[in-house]
């Protein structure tokens, strides 16, 4: 999650900045099914969080400021199961 550049706007465990200019990933896996989680990776705008400042106006529709994931399939899988692990 460092190298992918999630731990810049998320704070979860093991990650001692605590950002908070995305949402807090700390329950994630306790609140969120697999789908949701590999959903807002893949495609951040398909739902996004109202208010906080975390979406922007773009042609009529909100989009997420978050940028869809850039990686191996692998680093998806790894990052979505972290993330389902965290309750």
């Amino acid at each position: 999650m460092t190298e992918k550049g999630c731990a810049d706007c998320h704070a979860f465990p093991g990650n001692p900045a605590r950002p908070s200019v995305a949402p807090d990933l700390t329950y994630a896996g306790g609140i969120h099914p697999a789908f949701y989680i590999m959903e807002s990776i893949t495609n951040p705008s398909a739902v996004v969080v109202p208010g906080k400042g975390y979406a922007i106006m773009q042609e009529g529709k909100l989009q997420s400021l978050m940028p869809p994931f850039a990686g191996s399939e692998a680093e998806l899988r790894d990052i979505a199961a972290f993330l389902r692990s965290l309750r």
